[in-house]
Parts: structure tokens; C-alpha cells; sequence
């Protein structure tokens, strides 16, 4: 839904409740959608959450979905990606360490939220 922004607004209040889904794939997924429609809270928050997500499936498919949003919300959640460098996952850690190099050499916006 995420993909066709012009045709998935009537799915924002679904997408919205399917956060609080009892299946982790099902809220990250929605968490996905909601920030390609720019309904980020809480939507942030739940990628967030799971990105350190003890099946590693989840975490492998919340880090791909951070690296997929917009860059000005990665950097408001640069602090979890940098934790995600010790992930026990090697996929997700490769996925962390390679967006805070991305953020952090790329974009001295960033640097400066940082600081």
C-alpha cells in the first residue's frame, strides 16, 4: 500500500490498527505503509521496536524496510540504527553499520543532529 500512495489513503485508519496486530510481520508491514504515507507516529516507533526482534526474520525485513524510508526519517532514528550495530544478526547488522555509514559520512545534516 505504501507503493500506490494515491490510492491506498482509505487504508491509513486499517493500517493504523493493524499496529497493534498480535503478529510482528503484520505491524512492521503496516509500519512500512504508514511511513511511505507519511503517517509516521507511531509507526516510527514500532520499526524501531523491532528491529532488534528476537526472530530474525522480523529484524531482517525492519532493517530493509528503515533503508527503504525517506532519509530525513532514518536520521530521526539514527540512535536505533547505531544500537543495531551489535545486533546478534549478522543481516541486520550489516544493514545498520551500513546506513550510520551512510548517514553519518554522507549528510552533514546529520552529523549536526548528532551533535
Amino acid at each position: 500500500m505504501g507503493n500506490i500512495p494515491e490510492m491506498a489513503g482509505d487504508a491509513v485508519p486499517l493500517l493504523q490498527i493493524a499496529l497493534d496486530d498480535k503478529s510482528d510481520a503484520v505491524k512492521i508491514a503496516s509500519a512500512r505503509a504508514l511511513c511511505r504515507l507519511d503517517h509516521t507516529e507511531p509507526a516510527l516507533q514500532i520499526l524501531v521496536d523491532h528491529l532488534d526482534n528476537s526472530n530474525p526474520i522480523v529484524g531482517l525485513y525492519t532493517a530493509l524496510f528503515i533503508e527503504d524510508l525517506d532519509e530525513s526519517l532514518a536520521i530521526r532514528i539514527l540512535p536505533a540504527i547505531e544500537n543495531a550495530k551489535d545486533n546478534p544478526y549478522n543481516f541486520t547488522r550489516r544493514v545498520a553499520i551500513r546506513l550510520s555509514q551512510k548517514y553519518q559520512a554522507d549528510n552533514a545534516d546529520v552529523r549536526e543532529y548528532l551533535n
